[in-house]
């Protein structure tokens, strides 16, 4: 139950972070982070298709 309450607070905190810095170069939460790096991930490739 815990690791689903990181997910959750990173799925809250990567991309307010994201935005906050505009760059996906941002910290992984502690306990979540493949939560953190496929949401860093869908970000960049979002970028990337809306720049083509």
């Amino acid at each position: 139950m815990a690791s689903c309450q990181k997910a959750k607070k990173a799925l809250k905190v990567v991309p307010a972070e994201i935005e906050k810095v505009n760059s996906v170069e941002v910290d992984a939460v502690s306990g979540a982070p493949a939560t953190s790096r496929a949401i860093k991930e869908a970000v960049s490739e979002a970028i990337k298709k809306a720049k083509n």
